[in-house]
């Protein structure tokens, strides 16, 4: 499955990216996951790093 995820570099959106990726949160399988973010005040590369 692919899934955008705008905002997925604040702390919210990294959580999630990660439990998506990590299959936490729907156990359908494998997922392609593409972070769009605007990377103002509350985005930050890092929250992605793991």
């Amino acid at each position: 499955m692919r899934i955008l995820v705008t905002g997925g570099a604040g702390f919210i959106g990294s959580e999630y990216v990660r439990g998506l990726l990590g299959g936490q949160l729907d156990g359908s399988g494998e997922h392609t996951v593409t972070v769009y973010d605007k990377l103002t005040y509350s985005g930050n590369l890092a929250n992605l790093a793991p």
